[in-house]
């Protein structure tokens, strides 16, 4: 008999974000318990409530390999962060994850190639774009 995979987990009010790292690294997985109190987890599903109960599960996704991965049940809700202001300050900003963040996707963003930036309004202050007139008109 095969011996019983475990999941290391972590206080996530003290765990340190390296360790937790080291962890998803080396395993794929972490549980962080105590990540967010039960009235967040209140809020976050008063504030979603509605939307989700409108969301229909066998709603097509933009990937069909998404849906195979999702299964029958799942329901898709989209820009949890506007719906929801507790989930956007509370879940997505919360220190821990945000540092798991920087470990897990800074070495992937800095390996991309540079992208040109947009000219800031810094750069086009007292620059107005004019159109060139138009073939036919009176100017």
């Amino acid at each position: 008999m095969a011996a019983m995979a475990t999941i290391e987990r972590f206080n996530a009010l003290d765990a340190d974000p390296d360790a937790v790292h080291a962890t998803i690294e080396r395993d794929g997985v972490a549980i962080l318990e105590g990540l967010l109190s039960a009235e967040v987890v209140s809020r976050v599903n008063d504030e979603v409530g509605a939307v989700l109960d409108d969301a229909d599960p066998d709603a097509e996704l933009f990937n069909p390999i998404m849906k195979a991965f999702h299964g029958p049940c799942t329901k898709q809700i989209t820009s949890a962060c506007a719906i929801s202001p507790t989930f956007a300050t509370e879940v997505m900003c919360h220190p821990l994850l945000l540092a798991l963040c920087d470990r897990i996707f800074a070495p992937v963003l800095r390996a991309l190639p540079a992208q040109p930036r947009p000219p800031s309004p810094a750069r086009t202050r007292g620059r107005r774009a004019v159109a060139p007139p138009r073939r036919g008109s009176l100017e």
